[in-house]
C-alpha cells in the first residue's frame, strides 16, 4: 500500500523504507495499517517498530464506503482521511 501522507500533507512513497521526516508523523488509516502489518508481509516488522507512524480512524464512513466501490479499502480510507484533514485545515485557516 502506498497511500500514505504525513501530518504536513506530503505524499509518502513506500511503507517499507524509513522516511526521514524530522517534523511530523506519517498518518495512515486503519485499513492501510492492516494491509501493511499482515503476517508474512515484507517489511512488516519494520513498520510495527516504527514510532513515527500514527493510525487514525476514518470519521467519514459514508465517503469511504462510496470510494470503496472504485478502489480498495486502504486507498479509499487514505483518500477520505486526506480529504477530511485538508478540509479541517481550510476551516481553521478561515477562522484565523
Amino acid at each position: 500500500m502506498r497511500c500514505l501522507f504525513t501530518a504536513r500533507g506530503r505524499p509518502g512513497s513506500d511503507t517499507t523504507s524509513t522516511p526521514n521526516y524530522s517534523t511530523g508523523k506519517i498518518i495512515v488509516p486503519e485499513a492501510v495499517w492492516r494491509e501493511v502489518t499482515v503476517e508474512g508481509k515484507p517489511g512488516r516488522e519494520k513498520v510495527l517498530r516504527a514510532g513515527f507512524i500514527r493510525v487514525e480512524e476514518v470519521r467519514d464512513r459514508r465517503l469511504a464506503m462510496l470510494l470503496k466501490e472504485l478502489v480498495d479499502d486502504g486507498e479509499a480510507e487514505a483518500i477520505t482521511l486526506a480529504l477530511s484533514s485538508s478540509l479541517s485545515k481550510d476551516a481553521i485557516a478561515r477562522q484565523g
